[in-house]
């Protein structure tokens, strides 16, 4: 009876905590919640991060089906400088009026087919006897006829006899070398000038930087390729006086200024 009433106070005096099946003491329950305490609320990193960026790779067009891996150099989107995705044509390198403007040989070009970049070709130079020779087509006369005319030729070849629709053929005249004219004496700039649009002798002057100190400007003589002379009075076409004297230069002619 004395052992039982002794036992029971000891068991009274030392309070446990069951946590399941393990006793636990409250001194070891109240350094775990000291310890709880001290540590730092864990957060979700993936939470308070930043949204990554969403890449959007740019739209690249598709080469047609059977033109990969060929050569960049037939490659009419890089022949043409740049090529928009609407297929307008590039303007050409040397401002010409490819309505207008007549070919001639030693006149650089390069010819875009944009349906068939194999049959384009980059900087040919007209030969001496006027023509150009593209890949597949053969010879094609060049001189003598604008750009314009030569991409409709070039056009009605290609659907005679490989393609069921007009192809888009362009033209471009990188260098002007079969037309130009000449200036000499008293000007700032003398030399030779590439005729690239329509030019009157007033132009030209202009185009060679003005006259120098001495020069003498009412007697200016311009000498023709086909061995003809005329005369030019500064002066009087500045003061707006007989302009018909201002005319067109022709490829070849040569003006003088003493």
């Amino acid at each position: 009876m004395f052992r039982t009433v002794i036992a029971a106070a000891l068991f009274t005096a030392i309070p446990v905590i069951s946590l399941g099946d393990t006793p636990v003491s409250s001194q070891e329950t109240k350094a775990q919640s000291q310890e709880q305490k001290q540590q730092p609320p864990a957060t979700d990193k993936k939470a308070d991060a930043p949204p990554s960026p969403v890449s959007v790779s740019p739209l690249i067009p598709v080469a047609p089906a059977g033109t990969a891996g060929q050569n960049d150099a037939a490659d009419p989107a890089k022949l043409s400088g740049a090529v928009g995705a609407t297929g307008a044509k590039p303007a050409p390198a040397t401002g010409v009026d490819t309505h207008t403007y007549v070919l001639g040989a030693e006149d650089v070009v390069t010819i875009i087919v944009f349906e068939g970049q194999q049959f384009s070709t980059a900087n040919q130079m007209v030969r001496p006897d006027g023509k150009v020779t593209l890949p597949l087509l053969g010879e094609f006369q060049a001189s003598g006829i604008t750009p314009e005319q030569l991409e409709k030729e070039i056009s009605d070849r290609l659907q005679k006899d490989y393609m069921n629709v007009p192809p888009h053929v362009n033209v471009i005249v990188n260098q002007v070398n079969s037309k130009h004219y000449f200036i000499n004496g008293e000007v700032n700039h003398p030399g030779r000038f590439n005729l690239v649009v329509p030019t009157t002798v007033m132009n030209a002057l202009v185009e060679a930087g003005g006259f120098r100190d001495f020069a003498n400007k009412t007697k200016i003589r311009i000498q023709h390729a086909d061995g003809t002379t005329s005369m030019f009075n500064y002066k009087e076409v500045e003061k707006g006086k007989n302009l018909k004297q201002d005319i067109y230069l022709k490829p070849g002619d040569a003006i003088y200024v003493h």
